[in-house]
């Protein structure tokens, strides 16, 4: 690949990406914030299972 078509390739590329740029943001967001959430809802249920065992225990 010279360095014309290169350059065209770029610009192409740059420019059919633009309307889409909204898109990978949301994807982007949501792949960083996926591993919080799961996270977030595993600690949630250790709790509720730890608080379920005491409960159990206590009666």
């Amino acid at each position: 690949m010279d360095e014309n078509q290169k350059k065209t390739f770029v610009t192409g590329f740059a420019t059919y990406d633009l309307p889409l740029l909204t898109r990978p943001t949301i994807y982007r967001t949501i792949g960083w914030m996926f591993p919080y959430f799961v996270a977030g809802l595993l600690a949630l249920l250790t709790i509720f299972m730890i608080r379920k065992n005491i409960h159990g225990s206590l009666s």
